[in-house]
Formats: C-alpha cells, sequence, structure tokens
C-alpha cells in the first residue's frame, strides 16, 4: 500500500541520515576537530592533563608509587656483549608501602621515544594532541572507569599504555583492516586474520615476532582513530614484574632490582630492546618511576636453623641476594643459624658474575656455608648448576634429610628449572637407594609439604 510504502521509506531515509551523521561524525573526530562521545579532542591550551598513573601507596597495578630511583649500574664487565643493571629505588618518603625479602615488585615500564614517535607517524598525529577517551557505561551513572586516565597527551599515552611492541592478534588485523582504505590492504589484512591465513599468519607474523608497530607500517592506509586503536588494537602495555633482589631487613627503605637487559635482532631485522628492561637501563638518579609490590610465597623459613638449598643461575639470583642479606643481619646479631647452600651459574667469570665480591664476603662471614658456581661458556663442555647438584649430591641428600630443609629455585622456567627438578629426582633415586616412581613421589612430597619453592618465568 502506499501508505506503507511512504511510512517505510520515511524510515529508510531517516535510518540513513542518522548513519550519515554518525559516518560524518567519526570521520570528523578522526581529523581531530570535534568531541564525540567516544573521543574528545581537545587542545592542550584548554586542558589540565593528567599524569599517566595517579600517585597513589604502590599497593597494587592500579596504585602505583612514584618511586625515586637513586642508582643504576651495570652489573656485567666490559667484556660481555650482554648487559645486566641494578637499579635501587627509594621507598622511605612512604609509609603504606613495605615488602617482604622474596615478594615481587611491579613497575609501568614506558616505551622509548622512537617507538613512541613511530606509532604516532602511523596514526597520522602529532605527538603534542590532547585526548580524552570515553567509554559505555563510563560517568556518574556508569560502572566503568575510562580506558585511560584524560586529557592526556598523545605521547604520554602512547608510552604508557600501548603495547605495540608484541605480535598483534588477529582480532587487531580486523579492526585495521575496518578503516583501511586501500583495498588490496584490507582484504591482506583479513585473510591474516581468517582461518584460511592460519599459515600465513604463522609464517607472516608469528615465527618472525612482527610487531603491532611493523604491521601498522606496512599498511599504511589503515589509520585508526585514537579510540579503536586504544579499544580494539593496541593491547595494554602490561607491567613488569621482578624478584626484589634486597632483604627487607637490611633495606626496609629500598627496593633492589636485578634485571637482565633485553636486546634482540628479529628474523625482520629489527632490533627489539625490552620495553621495560631498556626502560630501567635509560634511568638516572633523580628518575622518578610508578611502582607496586606484589606479595609471594617465595619466603625463607620462620626458623633460621631450617637448611636452605638455593639454586638460581643468572637473575635468579636476585630473591636469594634477599635471603643473603636478611643472613647477614642475623650474623650481625649473632644469632645461629642453618646451613645455606648456593648454586649460582653464569656464563664467564670475566663477563657476568654479578655480586661477586657480595657473594665471596657472605661464604667468609658465614650467610652462606657453601657457594658452587657453573660457568656454562668458560670451557669446552656446558657447565650448568644441575651438574654442580650432581657434583654434591651425597651432601645435597644428606641436607634434605634434616628437619625442615628447605629447596629454592629461581629462573628460567623452560629449561633451567625442568632440569633442576630432574636432577633432584635422579638425587633422591640414587642417594635415597630409591625406585624412579618413589624418588619422583618423595620430590613431589618436597613440595606438598612447602619445602620445594620455585620462583620461575
Amino acid at each position: 500500500p502506499k501508505k506503507w510504502d511512504s511510512a517505510y521509506s520515511q524510515a529508510l531515509l531517516c535510518s540513513m541520515c542518522m548513519l550519515a551523521t554518525t559516518c560524518c561524525l567519526l570521520w570528523i573526530c578522526t581529523q581531530n576537530s570535534c568531541t564525540s562521545p567516544l573521543i574528545g579532542i581537545v587542545s592542550s591550551a584548554d586542558a589540565q592533563e593528567a599524569p599517566p598513573f595517579p600517585d597513589g601507596f604502590g599497593q597494587s597495578a592500579h596504585d602505583p608509587y612514584w618511586a625515586t630511583v637513586t642508582e643504576v649500574r651495570e652489573l656485567h664487565t666490559a667484556a660481555s656483549e650482554r648487559s645486566c643493571v641494578h637499579v635501587e629505588i627509594d621507598i622511605s618518603n612512604n609509609r603504606q608501602l613495605r615488602y617482604e625479602t622474596g615478594d615481587h615488585v611491579g613497575i609501568h615500564a614506558r616505551n622509548e621515544d622512537s617507538v613512541v614517535s613511530a606509532v604516532a607517524a602511523a596514526l597520522g598525529l602529532p605527538l603534542e594532541t590532547v585526548f580524552v577517551l570515553h567509554t559505555d557505561g563510563e560517568g556518574a551513572s556508569g560502572d566503568l572507569d575510562p580506558p585511560i586516565p584524560g586529557p592526556i597527551r598523545l605521547s604520554t599515552a602512547l608510552a604508557y599504555f600501548a603495547d605495540v611492541l608484541s605480535c598483534p592478534h588477529k582480532d587487531a588485523l580486523l579492526a585495521l583492516a575496518s578503516c583501511a582504505t586501500e583495498e588490496k590492504e584490507a582484504a591482506r589484512l583479513r585473510h591474516l586474520a581468517s582461518p584460511a591465513g592460519k599459515a600465513e599468519y604463522t609464517d607472516y607474523i608469528a615465527s618472525k615476532h612482527r610487531s603491532l608497530l611493523e604491521i601498522m607500517q606496512s599498511f599504511p592506509s589503515s589509520c585508526p582513530s585514537l579510540g579503536l586503536f586504544f579499544g580494539s588494537i593496541a593491547p595494554r602495555l602490561a607491567p613488569r614484574y621482578y624478584s626484589i633482589s634486597s632483604g627487607s631487613h637490611s633495606n626496609p627503605h629500598s627496593v633492589h632490582v636485578t634485571c637482565a637487559v633485553i636486546r634482540d635482532v628479529m628474523p625482520t631485522g629489527r632490533i627489539h630492546n625490552g620495553v621495560c628492561s631498556y626502560y630501567l637501563q635509560r634511568c638516572k638518579p633523580g628518575d622518578k618511576i610508578p611502582i607496586f609490590v606484589r606479595r609471594s610465597t617465595f619466603k625463607m623459613p620462620e626458623d633460621p636453623h631450617t637448611p636452605l638449598i638455593m639454586i638460581g643461575p643468572g637473575t635468579g639470583l636476585a630473591p636469594f641476594r634477599g635471603f643473603i642479606q636478611d643472613r647477614e643481619a642475623l650474623v650481625a646479631d649473632m644469632a645461629e643459624m642453618g646451613p645455606a647452600v648456593l648454586f649460582f651459574g653464569c656464563r664467564n667469570r670475566a663477563h657476568d658474575y654479578i655480586y661477586e665480591a657480595e657473594l665471596t664476603a657472605a661464604v667468609e662471614t658465614g650467610a652462606l656455608s657453601q657457594l658452587h658456581v657453573a660457568f656454562s661458556r668458560a670451557g669446552l663442555q656446558k657447565d650448568y648448576v644441575q651438574h654442580h647438584m650432581e657434583q654434591q649430591a651425597e651432601q645435597l641428600w644428606g641436607l634434605l634429610q634434616q628437619p625442615g630443609c628447605c629447596v629454592y629455585v629461581c629462573g628460567d622456567a623452560k629449561s633451567m628449572a625442568r632440569d633442576v627438578h630432574r636432577t633432584l629426582i635422579s638425587v633422591a633415586q640414587n642417594q635415597g637407594k630409591m625406585t624412579e616412581a618413589q624418588a619422583e613421589s618423595w620430590v613431589k612430597y618436597l613440595s606438598d609439604s612447602g619445602r620445594y619453592h620455585k620462583d620461575v618465568w
């Protein structure tokens, strides 16, 4: 009927007008000239910029404390081709922030300036752009927090909140495809995200560790709005966690971090600097960084007479440095202690024997009963901590038979921790005259009874 046709036509026309208006609004917002419920862009002259994180008490990732860096020093010698830094962070002005030996410190790192500039260029926006992001449900009657604080400068948002150096997920590829102006690029992105493109995704992105930034640079017609970029494309940059390498009794107002600086060459030729490790390496005394403490169960026994077996190559030494500092405090108090044996490993004594002087001094004072060091690259054959455990099997078994003796392992989960676990089973089997099944059950009992602790990654 004509009446129905007229009503339908009016409704259709109204819907088309609304769609056109919405598309126009979104287009205008991406051109930085208006404010919308999804994203508002304002001039820096009109905005009171928000800090990336509030200055909190450091109790959680949402409540970080801006602590002051007091020391950054290189632990490797000049002969080493790698880097490991010792960082000291002052928390004396925060009465609420306390840690216990063995806890972790979380650090909100930031992307380096060259990465931030490259992402801004890919977005087609100046670094000085100041904007506000909003989400549905946010506001006085909503229950959602803003995705990032605002108003905020683009350079700050990209530095602290955008993970652009990891491989992009497939939903990010689809989001990029949705805003690509070149159909060839859009089709390629959709294919990489599809089930049919699984093999190509693996070959082109996953196996080559191609980053989100590289994808954006390779598909330049995909220029997303800031709302789409922060909401659907770039994951939020996650905090990094480190085992605190100081003792809370001897250093209650300072958090120490032992950090291996990551620098790798990716298959694409891109030089990848670890986001947080490179950030810490660049820090200078007086710089403020957002940190918080995460509680851990990786603790020394309350009874100082309990024997300790510590196994931690490389930066796995970090929590044991805290253990040793606390034991040194007990030595200074003339307290009686049980034995403590440390198995440490590095590549070469002349390159990366971190804290060598401290460990030697700990043996001399009695804070450490024995120190066994494996140098994996010093000779023709690889020498690892598990080899020294095998050599000390009889002594290890004797310690393990003492009441409450605890084993602690810290470091690489993929290889080292697995090999150490197998060595413990071997020691139990050979020294305890057990079958393999019995030895496995005994090591499991050790873990179930709270005497076998792991802090691995």
